[in-house]
């Protein structure tokens, strides 16, 4: 799948559906082959607080990219 969407011009989308792929790809391996589907609650609860940080982290990392050229930087 990821080599199809790779050979279609969805001009800027294009990330966000790689973004996208990638976020299903690493699910399918956290859930079935790190076998956290069956685990205890407590790892359930460990990797899905992981998963909320690594969220967070790149939000903010989103945002700072999307805002960088809004002030102008002297001298240029």
């Amino acid at each position: 799948m990821t080599t199809a969407v790779a050979r279609v011009d969805l001009g800027g989308f294009s990330i966000v559906v790689a973004l996208g792929i990638a976020c299903v790809k690493m699910l399918l391996v956290a859930l079935f082959f790190m076998h956290i589907r069956h685990s205890n609650k407590a790892d359930q609860a460990g990797s899905g607080g992981r998963l909320l940080w690594l969220a967070i982290l790149l939000l903010l990392t989103m945002t700072d990219f999307a805002t960088r050229g809004i002030l102008g930087v002297p001298g240029k």
